[in-house]
C-alpha cells in the first residue's frame, strides 16, 4: 500500500490491526453491547439512514446490528426516510421496506406498522393489540 505523506491515518487492509488483550476484550464487549437482545427478538426493524451505506464508520453499530440480524435468520424489515437510496440487495434480504416522509412522526409511525404488520402478520403488531 502507498501512503501519501498527508495521511497519516492511511490504513492497510491487508494487515488486522494489532489489538492489546485488552483492546481485543473492550472490542468484544463492545461487541456483545451492540447485538444484545437480538437473539430475543421477533423480527430486526432498522431505522435506514443512507449514511449506513455511504459512511458505516461514522456509526457502525446499525451496520453490525443488520448484519447479525442476518446471521440470525431474523425478519428484516426496513423503515427509510422517502428518497433514501435502500440498496438492492437489503431490500430483497428484508420481508418490508417501508418509507416515510422525513419530519413527519406520524408517517414514521404509520411505516413502522406496516413493516412489522408484515413480518408478524396482522394482529400481532403493538398498534393492533
Amino acid at each position: 500500500m502507498t501512503k501519501d505523506k498527508d495521511d497519516d491515518d492511511a490504513i492497510d487492509f491487508k494487515t488486522p490491526p494489532k489489538l492489546s488483550r485488552d483492546q481485543r476484550r473492550q472490542l468484544q464487549t463492545w461487541a456483545r453491547k451492540v447485538t444484545e437482545g437480538q437473539r430475543a427478538s421477533a423480527v430486526f426493524c432498522s431505522l435506514w439512514s443512507d449514511g449506513m451505506r455511504d459512511d458505516p464508520g461514522r456509526d457502525p453499530i446499525p451496520v453490525i446490528q443488520l448484519g447479525y440480524a442476518m446471521l440470525l435468520d431474523k425478519p428484516i424489515v426496513i423503515v427509510a426516510p422517502r428518497g433514501a437510496r435502500v440498496p438492492e440487495n437489503v431490500k430483497r434480504a428484508a420481508l418490508a421496506v417501508e418509507f416515510y416522509e422525513p419530519d413527519d412522526v406520524l408517517s414514521v409511525r404509520a411505516a413502522t406498522l406496516r413493516a412489522i404488520t408484515v413480518a408478524l402478520g396482522p394482529g400481532d403488531s403493538e398498534g393492533e393489540r
